[in-house]
C-alpha cells in the first residue's frame, strides 16, 4: 500500500491510498512540480555523476521507509528546512514495508526559478510497488508513480518534497515538506484534495 510509502507522521490517514495503482504518466507529474515562476525550458547543467547521486539520496531514502530504518536515518536525507518542518509534526515514522519494492527510473532537472542559480535541483522518477490482497483473496502488485524533489543543500542533494496524483485523473499535487502551511494543513486530518492544492497554490504565489 501507498500507506507505508506516505507514512511520514505527516500525511493523515484520508491521503494514504492516494495514487494508488495509478499509471500516470511521469510528464505530467514532473510538469505539476514546476513553480509558478519557473521558467518553462528548465535550465539545469547537472551532470551524470550528479544525478546519479541524488537518484541514490532518493534510493536510500526508499529503502530507509521500505526496511523501517530508524527515524534520524531517514530524516538526514531531508533539506534541513524540510527536517525542521516535518519534527514539528511527529517526523518521519518508518513502518517498514519489506515485501515492497522501488526503483529509481530516471532525473530530470527541474525547471529553472528566476532568481535563483540553475543546476541547483532535480526531480528523480520512481515507481514504489507492494503486494495486496483483495477482500475476495485475490492477490495484486499496486504500483505508485512518485516523483521527488532534490535540491542541493551545503554539497549534497536532499530531498524537499514530493509529486503524487492525490485523486486518480486528476492533476498531480506537490508536497512540499518545506513548507509549513501545507504540511499543517495536511497533517491536520480531514484535510480535502481541495484544501491540499489551496494551501501550495498560496506558497508558489508567494
Amino acid at each position: 500500500m501507498l500507506k507505508t510509502l506516505l507514512c511520514l507522521s505527516l500525511v493523515p490517514a484520508t491521503l494514504l491510498l492516494v495514487g494508488c495503482g495509478s499509471d500516470e504518466p511521469a510528464a505530467s507529474v514532473a510538469q505539476a512540480a514546476a513553480p509558478a515562476n519557473a521558467a518553462n525550458n528548465g535550465s539545469g547543467t547537472q551532470s551524470a555523476a550528479e544525478s546519479q547521486q541524488a537518484e541514490a539520496v532518493v534510493s536510500q531514502f526508499l529503502d530507509r521507509i521500505r526496511r523501517g530504518a530508524g527515524q534520524a536515518s531517514a530524516e538526514e536525507l531531508l533539506t534541513n528546512q524540510a527536517r525542521s518542518v516535518i519534527s514539528r509534526f511527529g517526523g518521519v515514522q518508518s513502518l517498514g514495508a519489506p515485501d515492497a519494492q522501488f526503483v529509481v527510473t530516471r532525473s530530470q532537472p527541474a525547471p529553472s526559478v528566476e532568481g535563483e542559480p540553475a543546476g541547483q535541483s532535480l526531480l528523480v522518477h520512481t515507481v514504489w510497488a507492494e503486494p495486496v490482497t483483495a477482500e475476495d483473496g485475490a492477490e495484486s502488485v499496486e504500483k505508485t508513480q512518485v516523483v521527488w524533489a532534490v535540491q542541493q543543500e551545503a554539497g549534497q542533494w536532499r530531498i524537499s518534497g514530493m509529486v503524487i496524483e492525490l485523486v486518480p485523473g486528476e492533476a498531480p499535487t506537490v508536497i512540499d515538506f518545506e513548507n509549513e502551511q501545507q504540511i499543517a494543513t495536511l497533517f491536520g486530518g480531514g484535510t480535502s484534495t481541495d484544501e491540499v492544492a489551496e494551501a501550495t497554490s498560496e506558497s508558489v504565489s508567494r
